[in-house]
């Protein structure tokens, strides 16, 4: 039976481990294990989320700076991710699990590179509000962490 707690104004569910066992397949846990876990990799300069569009091109051209092309290509809604059934905080505490184990593992592929992983979790009305996205920053230079200002809400 599924325990809530609340966690500021938003209630999670945990379920224990024991009530998990043999309710899924290895297959399912194999995919889960892809979205929490991703691949990422380095194409002209940017960091993705496991492949390299046909659309990065056109993405590139588009908006002409690296930085947007990540935010663009890489953001998640979590809503398209699974059943639109889902309650919000359901989706916020997921939401809020992706951004952190994203951040490790960018981290951990990425070592000379500094990444910011948003997710937008901001109470709302819209399933689709609620994305995951990141881009980098690579260590060689002297570029800083301002290098954000406006592009993750542009």
């Amino acid at each position: 039976m599924p325990r809530f707690l609340s966690r500021g104004r938003t209630r999670v569910i945990r379920r224990s481990w024991s009530g998990s066992y043999a309710t899924g397949s290895v297959e399912q846990a194999l995919a889960y294990s892809e979205l929490f876990w991703p691949e990422f990799i380095l194409h002209e300069g940017c960091v993705l989320l496991e492949r390299i569009p046909d659309s990065f091109p056109t993405w590139t051209e588009s908006l002409g700076d690296s930085t947007k092309v990540e935010a663009m290509l890489n953001h998640r809604h979590i809503s398209d991710l699974f059943h639109r059934d889902a309650s919000h905080d359901v989706m916020i505490r997921l939401g809020r699990v992706l951004k952190y184990a994203w951040t490790l593992k960018l981290a951990r592929d990425f070592p000379d590179r500094r990444f910011a992983v948003e997710f937008y979790d901001t109470p709302s009305d819209d399933p689709t509000d609620y994305q995951v996205t990141f881009i980098s920053y690579t260590t060689t230079s002297n570029q800083t962490m301002e290098r954000t200002a406006g592009t993750l809400d542009s």
